[in-house]
């Protein structure tokens, strides 16, 4: 998805603004149908994020339990 956005804005800088801000056959301009065309990524990608934060977190959780458990224990 990164490199889809760095694309778009790439291109939207090198072309005049008269030319980004027209409207198709459709009568969408190119952030419309970039949006719609990538709106299910996004939300992948969102959901995978938040699981991916989520696993994060209970991992350190377990590491800090460990780690409180191994320096209260007297050897």
């Amino acid at each position: 998805m990164q490199w889809e956005i760095k694309w778009y804005k790439y291109v939207q800088d090198k072309m005049p603004i008269n030319i980004t801000m027209r409207y198709n056959k459709a009568n969408k301009t190119a952030k419309e149908i970039f949006t719609e065309k990538y709106e299910e990524l996004v939300k992948n990608g969102s959901e995978w994020l938040n699981s991916t934060s989520n696993l994060c977190s209970v991992v350190a959780a377990i590491i800090a339990m460990v780690a409180f458990t191994t320096s209260a224990t007297v050897p």
